[in-house]
């Protein structure tokens, strides 16, 4: 018995640091303030996959659902109160919390722009304190919003509407878009601070991949229209100077409401935003 007592004492150790390497990892739950039916979603789950795949002793998600599970304008205060720890939404579904989230989609630069000139630290900034919430990443860029309809308009992003069935119901679209789809994914901020620093890094790693994949969009838009075109939705389409004017009004608009609600953050926010 002597003679095994160094192996015997090596394999507890290594049973003993298997168990310390497992109660290092750490299992988050994820939702989704859009249906799953939508592409975003699909994109989500996609995502969620390769983060366990390589996370695995480190960092799990498990996807519980869409609105069937939390509806969706109740899912930035599940995230606020750590009913859940991550949530993919976008600021308009949380507006009940702070007006602020309202301006995300008023961003007129890429999101890797926006962390090279300060705006992420600046969201952090007011998540924080407002919403006990960290903004991981912003998982779709470079969509902007058109007015469409058939009696009544609404205004929607270009792309999703194959997936929520509106093609059925619209007839005419109208272009240029204005403001910028923000659907990004958001922490409950004590989760946040509770993951050791090697969680943070790697799930801020997988976000980041995840961001940087939103140059996408821009074909994927492009594809879209033409659905629509064959579709038989048509587009309306203003002269250059008609188009500008229409944008910069849609922009200085949104500034407003968002600058009288917020005039502590507004300006700040709509100076970091801006080209």
């Amino acid at each position: 018995m002597i003679r095994f007592a160094p192996r015997l004492a090596l394999a507890a150790a290594l049973a003993a640091a298997s168990g310390m390497a497992c109660a290092q990892e750490v299992t988050l739950r994820v939702v989704s303030a859009f249906p799953e039916n939508l592409y975003y979603v699909k994109r989500l789950v996609d995502w969620i996959q390769k983060v366990n795949a390589e996370g695995k002793g480190t960092l799990q998600l498990n996807f519980i659902g869409g609105p069937k599970a939390i509806p969706t304008f109740e899912v930035g205060n599940a995230v606020k109160t750590g009913v859940v720890d991550i949530a993919m939404s976008t600021g308009a579904y949380y507006t009940n919390l702070m007006p602020e989230a309202d301006a995300l989609k008023l961003t007129r630069l890429p999101a890797a722009e926006l962390r090279k000139n300060g705006a992420y630290d600046y969201i952090n900034k007011v998540w924080n304190e407002k919403a006990n919430m960290y903004y991981l990443a912003r998982v779709v860029d470079s969509t902007p919003f058109h007015l469409r309809g058939v009696v009544d308009g609404y205004g929607w992003p270009i792309h999703a509407l194959f997936d929520l069935n509106w093609q059925e119901h619209t007839k005419y679209r109208v272009d240029p878009g204005f403001y910028n789809a923000e659907v990004s994914l958001i922490v409950n901020l004590d989760k946040w601070k509770g993951l050791t620093q090697a969680q943070r890094a790697y799930l801020t790693k997988q976000a980041l991949a995840f961001e940087a994949q939103n140059e996408e969009w821009k074909k994927y838009n492009q594809e879209e229209a033409q659905r629509q075109a064959k579709a038989g939705i048509q587009a309306i389409r203003f002269d250059a100077a008609t188009s500008k004017q229409y944008v910069d009004k849609a922009y200085e608009v949104g500034w407003a409401g968002i600058i009288k609600a917020s005039p502590e953050h507004g300006p700040k926010m709509k100076a970091l935003f801006s080209k």
